[in-house]
């Protein structure tokens, strides 16, 4: 099984991750910017543009991806440890979103277990491992059309429905709010372009700079619609049920309407899992070239299912660790590219995963 992607596999997966992402996470898991969350994207994809410039200036060095560039500039120690590090923070944060489909589909079902419903989740993700990235970059570019067009049916049936006074106070929580907000937008779209950063060159030609501005902007215009079918109370916080309620069922969503919302709901998590947890499995196998595929289709939806259990963890992971997640991505990219520009190049073999 190849676990080296194309680029024209993993932008579409890239683009429907990073839209889900940050929808996810202005509308449920960040309530700080209240009815302003749809700014905290375009924040985000600010702070986000040095990181992605960076990724392109590493994939324009040679022929290969932005990483096999600069890998065989690093020692090996350096580089072992900067790919455990990416793979370890998609993992964290695959395991929370599968928390929270989980979390999400006991909601929806009628309150049943979060864990036997995680089960199927981790399934679904060692069935991706074992396909491997093209697979699920090429399943995502026919669940872009699909998923698009049914979430444009939704905006235009609602029309009628939008409230734009809702949109006041403009700034909703404040600034302090948006800027914590869009540090948290950065940070998820830095992770999220990892994806990018393992792809060879191929066919595929747009730049994470462009896909991550074109996500950016649309989850921002979806938590844009989304704000303008349920009033927001400033200063009051609406615990995690009460935010869903809100998005799958808050009484102005046409009742013919929330069968399809919730096909695009499901969807584009399931895309957002799939890209964390493959692509966490192509850092480790690049990593531990030896590895059979079966070990890690075994191993790291295991993992993913254990993190996701874990409360203290996943507390941890969505209150200070989702702020410092831009900040330690950026650390991690900009001490690969130091140390790679201080050395001569060509230490070592770059050791090809496949």
């Amino acid at each position: 099984m190849k676990y080296v992607p194309g680029r024209s596999a993993m932008l579409p997966l890239m683009f429907l991750a990073i839209v889900t992402r940050l929808f996810c996470a202005m509308a449920v898991e960040y309530s700080g910017a209240h009815n302003a969350a749809w700014i905290c994207p375009l924040i985000g994809l600010i702070l986000y543009l040095p990181f992605a410039f960076a990724l392109q200036r590493a994939a324009a060095i040679g022929n290969d991806s932005a990483w096999g560039n600069l890998e065989p500039r690093l020692s090996r120690p350096i580089a072992a440890l900067i790919l455990l590090a990416f793979a370890m923070l998609l993992l964290l944060d695959g395991a929370s979103m599968i928390r929270m489909t989980a979390s999400t589909a006991s909601y929806s079902i009628g309150d049943k277990a979060v864990v036997t419903l995680e089960i199927p989740l981790a399934l679904l993700t060692g069935a991706m491992i074992l396909l491997g990235p093209d697979a699920t970059g090429h399943n995502a570019r026919l669940g872009l059309y699909i998923l698009g067009v049914l979430m444009l049916i939704i905006a235009l049936v609602q029309i009628p429905a939008y409230r734009p006074g809702w949109l006041v106070p403009l700034l909703g929580g404040g600034i302090p709010a948006l800027l914590t907000g869009g540090l948290r937008c950065a940070g998820y779209m830095a992770l999220l372009t990892l994806c990018w950063m393992l792809a060879v060159p191929d066919r595929g030609k747009c730049s994470p700079v462009l896909c991550g501005a074109i996500a950016a902007a649309v989850a921002a215009l979806l938590l844009l619609f989304l704000q303008m079918l349920s009033p927001t109370f400033v200063g009051t916080e609406l615990l995690l049920p009460a935010r869903l309620e809100l998005i799958l069922n808050n009484g102005r969503i046409a009742v013919p309407l929330q069968l399809v919302y919730l096909l695009v709901w499901y969807g584009g998590f399931l895309h957002l899992i799939s890209v964390e947890i493959v692509t966490s499995a192509c850092l480790l196998k690049r990593l531990m070239p030896g590895l059979k595929p079966w070990i890690l289709a075994l191993f790291i939806p295991v993992a993913a299912f254990l993190l996701a259990e874990i409360s203290f963890i996943q507390e941890l992971y969505s209150h200070l660790a989702a702020q410092l997640l831009y900040p330690v991505l950026g650390v991690l990219l900009l001490a690969a590219m130091s140390l790679s520009a201080l050395s001569k190049g060509g230490g070592r073999a770059c050791a090809k995963a496949s």
